[in-house]
């Protein structure tokens, strides 16, 4: 009987962990480059040490399998009026999660574009003659996405009420922010009687300056050494 220490299950756990990540990690490049098996293991964009072409070949035909608990696509469930699949929508999701946190988020119109990029590509791959009929089948188009697809600009598709469910959906991972107009309110006030009690009022400008020794009360003038930047870092001057 052999004997395993405590370090040593842990570590053949950790192992057996990793190796479950790699095969998860090629099953979805094999995915996203509607690939084989070969390529994916051939390939050095991803790792995929210790994983097996048989075992890699078994879990990409279980994650296209309608009847697997794991399944990708589910057109064969899936109602009529739905667009994208659970997966789809994720990583839709977490992309614009992504461009948003890169200062750059998408728009709707942005959305919509990768909506018919992703289904125009899933139609294409459901025409491939190297997959089998049941294959074809799981990745059809719904009748929705196949409207989505005809759209024009003037009725562009899917329709915001899609919107709003698809970021209810993914509250966990999209914030909704708000951005609050105010250009409006700045030009209400910028007037020229605002313009004058800023500089010249009692409380103005120029006061302040005369008052705390910034500005020569009688000549009106100042030392340019005390000239300030408009984000208020002091202009750095050379005595002469």
């Amino acid at each position: 009987m052999v004997y395993y220490s405590h370090e040593d299950v842990e570590e053949r756990m950790k192992e057996k962990a990793m190796l479950k990540q790699r095969l998860q990690d090629a099953v979805k490049y094999c995915r996203e480059n509607q690939c084989g098996a070969k390529k994916a293991l051939n390939s050095n964009e991803i790792d995929t040490k210790g994983v097996a072409l048989r075992t890699l070949n078994r879990a990409i035909k279980d994650s296209i399998n309608p009847k697997q608990e794991n399944k990708i696509f589910s057109s064969v469930t899936r109602d009529q009026r739905s667009i994208l699949t659970d997966v789809e929508r994720r990583d839709l999701a977490e992309a614009f999660a992504r461009s948003a946190n890169n200062t750059h988020p998408w728009t709707r119109t942005d959305i919509r574009e990768r909506i018919i990029r992703i289904l125009c590509d899933r139609n294409a791959l459901s025409k491939s003659s190297k997959l089998g009929s049941a294959q074809r089948n799981i990745l059809r188009l719904t009748a929705a996405e196949q409207h989505c697809i005809e759209s024009d600009l003037a009725h562009p598709l899917p329709s915001d009420e899609w919107f709003v469910r698809f970021f209810a959906e993914f509250h966990d991972i999209i914030k909704v922010k708000v951005i609050q107009r105010v250009e409006s309110k700045r030009l209400a006030t910028c007037n020229e009687e605002n313009q004058y009690n800023h500089f010249f009022s009692p409380e103005g400008l120029e006061n302040r300056m005369i008052k705390y020794g910034i500005m020569d009360p009688i000549t009106r003038t100042f030392d340019p050494r005390r000239l300030l930047n408009l984000d208020e870092t002091p202009e750095q001057h050379n005595k002469v």
